[in-house]
């Protein structure tokens, strides 16, 4: 049991994010809460003393700012990051209707390559994250015209038909789409009002 006082600070990296700090494949983090003595072990024990000695939390984020940049410089791999971050750029403006093939290309890669290099970057291969988006992009529309039916839903969105719609929403919720939106509040934390 827990007494007193307690405190918890997180740091939650964008897609690809984390892989510029650790030195690490970011698919082998994927869908985890990690400490930070997991996968950083140089420096941690001055960071815990330093954010336990300081009660103030901009003080905190400043600690924390200082020991990224630390880790950025000494672990990052910079090499990867433009292609990555145009490409989710992309997939942003496309609000998700592109295809892998394209966004190889785009990046200049074959598509075997930028496969590989998104999922060790991003934590999921470029296909799921894909249907990630489509599933936000659809729970935004949503979220925005409640009143919008299941087929317009579907074909707005990019899904080739209803059927494709629900198998996403099952493989992604577990649950159909109908069934999803009568139990919850359509929400996106993907795409903001």
């Amino acid at each position: 049991m827990v007494a007193g006082n307690v405190s918890v600070f997180s740091i939650i990296f964008h897609h690809q994010g984390a892989q510029a700090f650790f030195n690490i494949p970011v698919d082998e983090l994927y869908d985890q809460t990690i400490s930070l003595r997991s996968i950083q072990k140089d420096f941690v024990d001055q960071i815990e003393t330093d954010l336990y000695d300081t009660s103030s939390f901009a003080n905190r984020v400043e600690i924390l700012n200082q020991f990224l940049w630390l880790l950025f410089t000494k672990n990052g791999r910079q090499d990867e990051q433009p292609r990555l971050t145009d490409s989710l750029t992309h997939i942003d403006q496309s609000m998700e209707m592109v295809d892998i093939n394209t966004l190889a290309k785009k990046a200049c890669l074959s598509r075997k390559q930028y496969e590989r290099i998104f999922k060790a970057n991003g934590g999921v291969s470029p296909k799921r994250f894909l249907r990630i988006i489509r599933l936000q992009h659809a729970l935004f529309k949503k979220q925005i015209n409640p009143r919008m039916s299941l087929t317009e839903l579907t074909y707005d969105c990019g899904y080739y038909d209803q059927s494709h719609m629900i198998n996403d929403f099952k493989m992604l919720t577990g649950m159909s789409p109908k069934q999803y939106f009568l139990d919850y509040e359509a929400f996106s934390d993907y795409f903001l009002l």
